[in-house]
């Protein structure tokens, strides 16, 4: 497989180092060619640059007696190939924390950039650049030198520059670790061979697990799975996925359980979503959006109702082991029992506070004021509540009973409360007041397929056919696309599917696409997740 690292960067499940093509598509001056980066949380930067980003830039030039050269490159999953006339350099990922470089005839500079309170030297242990964690970079073989100093009129370091020389034989390796104030390095493979197969093995083994597309590109699915394999990352004692490793590495709550639909193998999608549970706040708030610094304890929709009930209808849960399952239980009768206490009047009608809390505040069209009951929510909810009864009965709980009765009343509410004149309204739970429920939100509830009665699929079925698939955001769009499906409107979700992945193709994955994007940010991991998805209906 080929990347285009323009669209998305090289690097490695777990690990923060990436390698991008920086193309100054926003226009703030940054000097076009290969980049390094580290993945960091909005708000601070390992290298600084001309503009506030949440990522770290060294720029990337080969050399040849320390003068610039040509070069053109190639990127697989694996390694990253300079090429130029007088020799060539390669890259790849050794385990979670180093970065492996080879350079052969040829030496290779790095031009970095301090942030404020940076700092750059040379200690025994090798080159360190400290800011916000340490990025240390260690010769193995030739040279490598820092040309980093105090500039008396600016009052200030100097950027720092790395410089590496390959030694007699022509050939240099360095290692750039990733580390923490403690030092700890990992071991390193014995030689850069190794480094490129323990990739490719990673990320082989991790693709075979993935539902497989039955046609379309295989390329452009491989991006997508490679994208999803990418962005995740050691995150507190949990593996879970970045919304985009280049651009923000924060872990919204949402995202993993689409993260997590493509994934055959159910245990391994049930550690996702327990780890992204294990983060409910007491009450059993499942934040918005997690950090290493903050959590913004905000309302999030509970789409992993939906990843969860994929797991039970498809009989993957049989291959979990009791003890995950109980935990996984325990944590999701918290989190929607957060929804039935506190998001929930005295009618039944659970509800938004606010608009942004269903995840894509650009796109529904309420009908009402907030608070608002709405279709997606109680969407949601009726599979979220079918799931704990049937995970109940399968621990021999007697809750199974309680859950019950609350899918029922969910189901209840959302087919005749929410419903008239043949459509759906949303109803202010204050005032009882409704409107039409309009847009693509709208058009959730046909994730629960046949648990709804006949017209109202038929006429879910009309709207979900008109919603602009070319230009709406990608994670809602897939879900409708699969609830034509569940509803058994294959033809028509075969067709949908294909406005949207056609979209991607041509404009990037992401919803943001065929508009101008920051270089390496065109693949969102969720929404390649939610590509595959659908490229594996069959």
């Amino acid at each position: 497989m080929q990347l285009d690292l323009k669209m998305l960067p090289f690097g490695r499940r777990l690990s923060r180092h990436m390698i991008y093509e920086e193309t100054d598509n926003l226009g703030s001056g940054w000097i076009k060619g290969l980049y390094l980066a580290l993945a960091a949380e909005g708000g601070g930067s390992m290298f600084g640059g001309q503009s506030l980003d949440p990522k770290g830039f060294i720029r990337i030039t080969p050399t040849f007696n320390r003068q610039d050269l040509e070069y053109t490159y190639t990127a697989s999953e694996s390694f990253v190939e300079l090429k130029t006339a007088k020799g060539n350099l390669r890259f790849a990922m050794d385990g979670e924390k180093v970065l492996r470089i080879e350079g052969r005839g040829i030496g290779l500079r790095f031009d970095g950039k301090l942030s404020f309170g940076g700092n750059a030297y040379r200690t025994v242990r090798g080159i360190e650049i400290l800011q916000g964690g340490v990025y240390l970079i260690k010769a193995l073989k030739g040279t490598a030198e820092l040309d980093c100093h105090w500039d008396l009129k600016a009052l200030k370091l100097t950027d720092p520059i790395v410089y590496f020389e390959p030694g007699e034989d022509g050939i240099f390796e360095a290692a750039a670790y990733d580390l923490d104030p403690t030092y700890e390095f990992p071991e390193i493979a014995a030689d850069f061979e190794e480094c490129i197969k323990a990739s490719e093995k990673d990320f082989a083994d991790f693709a075979a697990g993935l539902a497989q597309p039955v046609s379309g590109d295989k390329t452009f699915f491989d991006r997508c799975a490679y994208a999803l394999w990418m962005s995740f990352f050691p995150f507190k004692g949990q593996e879970l996925g970045a919304t985009n490793k280049i651009s923000e590495q924060k872990v919204y709550s949402f995202e993993q359980s689409i993260m997590t639909l493509p994934f055959k193998d159910a245990t391994r999608a049930l550690n996702i979503l327990g780890s992204m549970l294990s983060f409910l706040t007491p009450l059993g708030l499942l934040p918005t959006w997690f950090g290493e610094r903050q959590n913004l304890n905000e309302a999030s929709p509970p789409i992993y109702a939906y990843a969860v009930k994929r797991l039970i209808d498809n009989e993957s849960l049989t291959n979990v082991s009791k003890d995950q399952l109980t935990l996984f239980y325990d944590a999701m009768t918290k989190a929607v029992g957060w929804w039935l206490s506190y998001r929930t009047n005295e009618d039944g009608l659970s509800f938004y506070a606010y608009r942004h809390e269903c995840g894509y505040a650009c796109e529904p069209i309420f009908g009402c004021d907030t608070p608002a009951a709405t279709p997606d929510l109680l969407a949601y909810l009726v599979l979220a509540t079918e799931a704990l009864t049937q995970i109940a009965a399968m621990l021999g709980k007697d809750d199974a009973v309680y859950w019950s009765e609350q899918n029922a009343k969910q189901l209840q509410h959302l087919t005749k409360t929410m419903r008239d004149k043949n459509r759906f309204n949303s109803v202010n739970v204050m005032t009882n007041a409704s409107g039409p429920a309009e847009g693509i939100l709208s058009c959730i509830p046909l994730i629960l397929g046949k648990r709804l009665p006949d017209d109202i699929i038929d006429a879910l079925c009309v709207e979900a056919k008109a919603l602009p698939y070319e230009t709406a955001a990608v994670v809602p769009s897939a879900l409708v696309i699969l609830g034509l499906w569940e509803a058994g409107k294959h033809e028509d979700a075969a067709e949908a599917s294909n406005k949207l992945i056609t979209s991607c193709m041509q404009g990037g994955v992401c919803d943001k696409r065929g508009q101008v994007l920051n270089a390496g940010a065109y693949f969102s991991p969720a929404a390649s997740a939610a590509l595959l998805t659908l490229a594996s209906l069959q």
